[in-house]
């Protein structure tokens, strides 16, 4: 157990809630991506005559719903923690430490099924650069992660370019006019919120909240999140930029509230060892699992799910292939340093925030 807690829960000092929220938000996007691979028509026979699994399958699916908040809280925690690190870290070390953190576990996942599909050069160089398969792969939902971590960086960018000033307003145009002016180009109102997702984070980390509002806040803020899921999925474009908007203000509230320390129940609830873990392992999770993690127990079972027993099986072996390769992958790349100091976990990252670092869902 020791081993456990040194190599996947870490210190106390690295905020155990804000982990835990990562571990909560890419738990709930495995079960909705998971139950999102199966074609209604396909579900439906299989329901064919039992009402009472058709009922409980959509009590699943408006369960599952809340896990659309998943990529903005991806993009939150991306901005708020590279607010965070770069007090403490010069501006090269940051990016150096990100590309060490990210680049092994994403060639270690992506690469074989490049390989795989005999991609050209090209491709594959397309694909390290900007972390986005090419659409005749299974592409999981890996734009997620391009975004969290390209956006964390230029945010981590303009504020070392701003060093100078103190007001945030000042440090925020230059990035709402990089989101504009993608929003010019391509008219995706999607990559704009995750834009201010990531600048919501950052102001939620340069502005702390009171220790009376902190107290009272992740709780109700989570749950209100949570609610606005639904009506996310059912809305129109617009309806739904604005929806994300409000996620991230609230998801915003969640992190400035985890982070300033004050107990509440909500803290204490995400500080489980188990949400730790996976939001300790969330990058090679979120890559093993959009990729090859699912297929991988689909071929086992050998292609179709024509049955409601199938499709457990299939779930209970997504769910386990995806875990114990996310921490092989954790130990072995993401943590290399610990290989060499086995006896000294905590050498392989000095920064006390580092365990909560990154770009992961």
């Amino acid at each position: 157990m020791g081993w456990l807690k040194r190599t996947f829960l870490y210190r106390e000092d690295y905020i155990p809630a804000l982990q835990g929220l990562r571990g909560l938000a890419v738990l709930w996007f495995f079960h909705w991506s998971f139950y999102a691979q199966f074609d209604p028509a396909k579900l439906s026979r299989i329901t064919e005559g039992k009402a009472w699994m058709g009922a409980a399958l959509d009590a699943v699916a408006l369960c599952l719903s809340p896990a659309m908040m998943a990529p903005v809280a991806a993009y939150v925690l991306a901005g708020f923690l590279a607010q965070t690190t770069l007090g403490t870290r010069p501006l090269a070390g940051f990016l150096l430490s990100r590309a060490a953190r990210f680049y092994p576990v994403f060639l270690a996942t992506v690469l074989p099924i490049l390989a795989y599909s005999a991609r050209g050069w090209s491709d594959i160089a397309w694909v390290l650069t900007f972390f986005i398969v090419p659409q005749d792969i299974p592409p999981g939902h890996l734009l997620i992660l391009a975004k969290a971590f390209w956006f964390s960086l230029l945010w981590a960018v303009i504020l070392a370019a701003t060093g100078r000033t103190r007001r945030f307003l000042v440090q925020a145009l230059p990035f709402l006019a990089v989101a504009g002016l993608e929003y010019l180009v391509y008219r995706d109102l999607r990559t704009t919120s995750a834009f201010l997702a990531v600048l919501a984070g950052a102001a939620a980390a340069r502005h702390p909240l009171p220790e009376a509002v902190a107290h009272r806040t992740a709780g109700p803020s989570l749950v209100c999140a949570t609610l606005a899921a639904p009506i996310f999925l059912a809305s129109t474009p617009g309806a739904s930029f604005l929806l994300a908007l409000a996620g991230a203000a609230l998801l915003a509230l969640v992190a400035g509230s985890l982070a300033s320390g004050v107990p509440s129940f909500t803290a204490r609830l995400l500080s489980h060892p188990v949400l730790r873990y996976f939001g300790a392992v969330a990058l090679p999770f979120f890559l093993i699992h959009t990729t090859w993690g699912f297929r991988l127990s689909r071929s086992i079972l050998q292609g179709e799910m024509h049955s409601l027993s199938a499709i457990l099986a299939h779930y209970a072996m997504s769910l386990a292939f995806s875990t114990v390769f996310a921490g092989f992958l954790h130990v072995f790349f993401e943590r290399p340093r610990f290989l060499r100091n086995l006896r000294n976990a905590t050498a392989a990252d000095r920064n006390p925030r580092s365990a909560t670092q990154g770009v992961s869902p």
